[in-house]
């Protein structure tokens, strides 16, 4: 091969990238957002809404009435896991 043979795809490449540097090789190793994971997800969410009715229970223990405590630490466990879910995923939305 010639020199221009062996230059002329060097130029190519470094030309368009000098150009376009946005669809270069560095824009394809760009990493997206993150992705939603449904799995870990609902582990959060159980995970969350189950302390919560497990405080609440500890709670209606010492209240004496560990139903009641199971109820409320369940209505505040749902919204609880809601937003922990929310808060761990809020980069992916």
């Amino acid at each position: 091969m010639n020199k221009i043979g062996r230059k002329a795809p060097y130029h190519a490449v470094s030309g368009c990238y000098k150009l376009f540097p946005e669809i270069g090789m560095l824009a394809l190793m760009r990493q997206g957002p993150a992705k939603f994971d449904p799995a870990g997800a609902g582990i959060v969410l159980a995970t969350v809404t189950v302390s919560c009715i497990g405080v609440g229970a500890l709670i209606g223990w010492g209240a004496g009435n560990v139903g009641y405590g199971v109820l409320c630490g369940a209505i505040a466990g749902v919204p609880a896991g809601v937003g922990a879910v929310y808060w761990q995923y809020r980069e992916s939305l």
